[in-house]
């Protein structure tokens, strides 16, 4: 990926800044009697952007794929701002509270033979009063995707406007909302260039500044440290440590491999 992105500081935390994504007691199971999410408390203030690192595969994604509806088998509760969110609720019925980036842009967030354009809008149409060409358009402007066709497919685009695709469609859907919504960003800068980069740590500092709760799950832990207002590390499908973006490297290396638990 070359040079890191230009820095992006998140933004001020207001005091007293509200929870607006509360997440109680989350579990989820697995196979053979193990718990591939277990007892996870997490809560993310309006205009907070909190960090998730860990080695990969400590429950990450299955945290991402409970938020996006995609374990309705997961035990606990899920608040956005006023708004109780059952596990099992369609991955529709939460857009408008919770927009969600998944990891794998290919697997979970294009379909790369259909257009920029249908890309953009996948999920929204049949939405009472959605303007098709009108989001198409300010999508694509106001994310900076290039080219600017939305004819082409999205297989002829870089990595970076694949990903700004995404990006654009989960962020777009929730500026509504502003204070009362959540983003979910799993690792947003993968395989991406700098340029791209520094585009989508933009918009995640604007979302946040705009009053957004944004939970960030990456496995860079210099983009963690670079965002988030604090971190949170996962290992075993628990959140071990809650730490300060500027903590030792050794104490979060430490987190990450279980060896420290703090709330």
């Amino acid at each position: 990926m070359g040079e890191p992105p230009p820095p992006v500081e998140p933004p001020p935390l207001a005091e007293g800044a509200a929870p607006v994504l509360r997440i109680t007691g989350l579990s989820l199971d697995g196979g053979a009697g193990q718990a591939r999410l277990s007892a996870v408390d997490l809560e993310v203030r309006s205009g907070e952007i909190v960090g998730i690192a860990g080695v990969e595969g400590n429950g990450q994604r299955e945290l991402v794929r409970a938020l996006a509806g995609l374990e309705p088998s997961a035990r606990g509760s899920l608040r956005v701002a006023d708004h109780e969110v059952p596990w099992s609720a369609p991955p529709a019925a939460r857009r408008a509270l919770l927009g969600v980036v998944h990891e794998d842009r290919h697997a979970d967030g294009l379909v790369l033979e259909a257009t920029v354009g249908d890309n953009l809008v996948l999920g929204d149409l049949g939405t009472p009063g959605f303007d098709e060409a009108a989001t198409i358009a300010r999508r694509i402007r106001d994310f900076q995707v290039h080219p600017t066709s939305p004819a082409l497919r999205a297989a002829e685009l870089s990595g970076g406007n694949q990903q700004k695709l995404v990006i654009a469609r989960a962020l777009d859907r929730v500026r509504a909302a502003g204070a009362g919504a959540a983003l979910i960003c799993a690792q947003p800068t993968r395989g991406v260039d700098v340029g791209a980069a520094a585009a989508i740590h933009a918009a995640i500092g604007a979302a946040a500044g705009a009053g957004m709760a944004v939970l960030l799950v990456s496995a860079d832990l210099g983009e963690l440290r670079r965002l988030s207002h604090r971190i949170c590390v996962m290992a075993r499908g628990r959140i071990v440590a809650t730490l300060p973006p500027d903590a030792d490297e050794q104490r979060i290396g430490k987190a990450m491999l279980g060896g420290e638990e703090a709330a």
